[in-house]
């Protein structure tokens, strides 16, 4: 990949990852746990209704490194779905994803699938994906 690509994937990816004031709040992120449980939930599920919705032809890819990621950290995945933090990640997400409606139907490139797809399999495919998946773990185990 070249660096322009992986500038914008960082910059894409941060900027989807990132929360503002209003949706801080909202996330309550307030713990490493808590963090790692909303941020999971975006990439791993959010990803998949969001591109179901607004990026239909990138979906099935979506879905597909989705399912790899689970897969690939069954332990890591029963320790987030058994998140105290889970059940209220999801509704965050079911929320943004309602507010992304309006963006995301008039430029689809908005639901960020193949920034989820790159990231997906970075974390599947990288050393350095399957470490940080690793400590992750150890964290929601604290």
């Amino acid at each position: 990949m070249n660096p322009s690509r992986w500038i914008t994937l960082i910059v894409s990816l941060c900027t989807a990852l990132d929360m503002s004031t209003a949706s801080a709040s909202k996330w309550g992120t307030n713990s490493k746990a808590q963090h790692i449980v909303n941020r999971t939930y975006q990439l791993v599920y959010g990803s998949v209704d969001m591109c179901r919705r607004y990026s239909p032809r990138e979906a099935d890819a979506v879905i597909a490194e989705s399912r790899r990621f689970k897969l690939e950290y069954p332990d890591f995945i029963t320790a987030l779905e058994r998140s105290p933090y889970f059940p209220q990640a999801k509704k965050n997400m079911d929320e943004d994803i309602d507010e992304m409606a309006q963006k995301a139907t008039k430029d689809p490139k908005l639901a960020m699938c193949q920034e989820y797809i790159l990231m997906l399999k970075q974390f599947i495919d990288q050393p350095c994906g399957k470490q940080a998946v690793e400590e992750m773990l150890l964290d929601l185990g604290k």
